[in-house]
């Protein structure tokens, strides 16, 4: 548990408690971005298949009501994994920023 709003007692609980868990938003974004650029990152070095499989499967799970974020954040770094071949490229620079910044890195 990262953050922790309210009262706990006994017999009684009041207030919330939350996790403060990955920017799904974020995400969805970063996501777009990718499949908007892909073409590009290919281009720089990226692997079209790797990349598109991570793109999809975050894609399959961002289409759930309550996506995983573990399966997000593992599906995340495997894209900024697979950047690591368009090196140098301003796109890619772009995407493992916001990569890092959503996962707090």
């Amino acid at each position: 548990m990262q953050n922790f709003t309210g009262n706990l007692r006994q017999g009684n609980v009041s207030g919330a408690i939350t996790s403060a868990g990955l920017d799904v938003e974020g995400v969805r974004v970063l996501v777009a971005e990718v499949r908007q650029y892909a073409a590009d990152l290919v281009k720089a070095g990226a692997p079209a298949e790797a990349l598109e499989a991570k793109v999809k499967a975050i894609e399959d799970q961002l289409a759930r009501p309550k996506p995983d974020q573990s399966v997000l954040r593992g599906l995340l770094n495997d894209i900024r994994n697979a950047l690591s071949g368009a090196a140098g490229n301003i796109i890619e620079s772009g995407v493992l920023f916001k990569i890092g910044s959503l996962l707090g890195v």
